[in-house]
């Protein structure tokens, strides 16, 4: 026989009632608002929620304030270009395996080479 040891919890809580609840506490009056006010507060616009927009389209503006320019610049140029560099290799080499009009490396390189 497998004997478990419990432990009880004791609440203690007050009991109110309506008029004892009403002198402790005060009641939240919430003002509800119609569906056009909520139209009115969606298509506000301030500062904030241009600014909230803006960056939403564009992160690298805020990218750029804790971009460390002297410390990564030059290792986010390198990266840039050898990621280039591999990226035509892969290209030259699909034209080669499947023919020019395979993908879309050679489909650009065709429409705006100056070579004609």
């Amino acid at each position: 026989m497998m004997v478990t040891s419990r432990k009880q919890y004791v609440v203690s809580r007050l009991v109110y009632s309506e008029d004892t609840l009403a002198e402790d506490h005060d009641k939240i009056k919430r003002k509800h608002k119609a569906l056009i006010g909520h139209v009115k507060e969606y298509l506000i616009c301030d500062v904030k929620r241009a600014k909230q927009a803006v960056l939403s389209v564009l992160p690298i503006i805020g990218w750029m304030r804790i971009y460390r320019v002297r410390e990564w610049l030059l290792g986010d140029v390198v990266s840039g270009i050898s990621t280039g560099m591999v990226a035509i290799m892969q290209g030259e080499r699909m034209n080669d395996i499947f023919g020019p009009r395979q993908n879309c490396y050679n489909y650009f390189r065709e429409k705006f080479s100056i070579d004609g």
